[in-house]
C-alpha cells in the first residue's frame, strides 16, 4: 500500500488531535465549583464533593456545572450552622441548615448540591433498596410508685375555732405513696379573751391546740399538685376566767369531721411550698362557762383554717 506525502500528514494531524482531545477529557475538572470553609474537626470540601457527585451521577445523566460556596461556623456550644450559597444555579439562592454534629450539616449540603446537579438520579441513589422493617414501638417503662416521707410547717388563720379569728402555728408529719398521702399534724392558737353575754368584765381566757388525721387523694398533676382530702379533728379550748375572785382553770374539747384541699409546688428535688384550705364541721359543741355567769364560748356550727409553710419530702 502506497501512501502519499499529503495524505500522510493528513493522518497525523487526526492522530495528534484525536490525542489532545483524549487528555483534554481525562483532565476535565468536575461539574461541581465548590468552595468549602468549616472548622477543622468537619468533613471535607472533597468529601463533600465527592458525595454529591456519586448522588447525582446515578442514572449516568450529564451533569451541568454548578457553583456553589460552604460555611460551616459554631452556633454554640452544641449546634453548627452552614450556609449554602449557588450564586450562578438556574435557582441561585442561600440555604442555611443547623445541627448538633458538623457532619450532619454537611451531608445536608451534599445531598443539596446532588439535587442541583440532577434531581432525579440524586432522588432515585437517595431511596433505600428495599424498605427497613418496621420495629414496634418500644413501651416506656413503668415506675412503680415509691414511699416516702415528709414534715412541714405551717402558718395560717382560723375562722369559728375560737372566738374571734386569729393566728395558727402547725407542723405536720405525712406518708406518701403514688397519688395517696395520709398525715399528722397539731396546731395551736394563741390565747383570746371572751365575755359573757351582758357581763364585759366577766369571761375568759381561751387558746386552742388541735390534732389533725386526714388522707389526700391527687387529682392534677405533679407540679403544682392538688390533692382532695378528708379526715378528723380533735379540738381542745383551755384557759381560765377572768373577771371573778376565783379564776379556775378549765377546758373542753370536741371532735369535728374534716374535708378540705392541699396543694404543693416543688421548689427543689425535695422542698416544697405547701398549702391547706379545710373546714371542719364539729360533732359536738361543748360549752366553755363561767359559773353564775354563763357561757364562755362554744363551737360554732362550722369552721375553717387556711394555712401555708414549707414541706421537706425525702428520699
Amino acid at each position: 500500500m502506497f501512501v502519499t506525502k499529503p495524505l500522510l500528514s493528513a493522518l497525523v494531524a487526526i492522530a495528534l488531535l484525536a490525542l489532545t482531545e483524549r487528555g483534554f477529557a481525562e483532565n476535565e475538572a468536575p461539574p461541581l465549583d465548590l468552595t468549602w470553609q468549616s472548622p477543622p474537626e468537619c468533613p471535607t470540601g472533597t468529601e463533600i464533593t465527592e458525595d454529591a457527585l456519586r448522588l447525582a451521577s446515578a442514572d449516568g445523566r450529564p451533569l451541568p456545572r454548578v457553583q456553589a460556596k460552604v460555611t460551616i461556623e459554631r452556633a454554640g456550644d452544641s449546634e453548627y450552622l452552614l450556609t449554602l450559597t449557588t450564586p450562578l444555579a438556574s435557582s441561585g439562592s442561600t440555604q442555611r441548615f443547623r445541627a448538633g454534629t458538623c457532619r450532619a450539616v454537611a451531608q445536608a449540603a451534599a445531598i443539596t448540591l446532588a439535587l442541583l446537579l440532577n434531581p432525579a438520579g440524586a432522588l432515585r441513589s437517595s431511596e433505600p433498596a428495599e424498605p427497613a422493617p418496621r420495629l414496634p414501638a418500644a413501651s416506656p417503662p413503668t415506675r412503680s410508685p415509691r414511699l416516702r416521707a415528709a414534715v412541714a410547717g405551717l402558718v395560717g388563720v382560723q375562722f369559728g375555732m375560737l372566738p374571734q379569728i386569729g393566728p395558727t402555728l402547725g407542723a405536720e408529719l405525712g406518708l406518701l405513696y403514688g397519688p395517696a398521702s395520709a398525715w399528722l399534724g397539731g396546731a395551736y392558737g394563741p390565747q383570746q379573751q371572751a365575755s359573757v353575754n351582758g357581763h364585759p368584765g366577766v369571761g375568759g381566757e381561751l387558746s386552742l391546740a388541735r390534732a389533725l388525721l386526714y388522707g389526700c387523694w391527687s387529682i392534677a398533676g405533679r407540679n403544682p399538685q392538688l390533692d382532695l382530702c378528708t379526715g378528723l379533728d380533735v379540738s381542745r379550748a383551755s384557759g381560765h376566767g377572768i373577771g371573778l375572785a376565783d379564776e379556775r382553770a378549765g377546758s373542753i374539747h370536741w371532735f369535728s369531721g374534716l374535708g378540705g384541699v392541699t396543694a404543693q409546688v416543688a421548689v427543689h428535688s425535695n422542698v416544697a411550698l405547701r398549702f391547706r384550705a379545710f373546714a371542719a364541721v364539729p360533732l359536738s359543741h361543748p360549752s366553755a362557762f363561767v359559773e353564775a355567769a354563763g357561757t364562755v364560748y362554744q363551737p360554732g356550727p362550722i369552721a375553717a383554717d387556711l394555712n401555708a409553710g414549707v414541706a421537706a419530702v425525702w428520699p
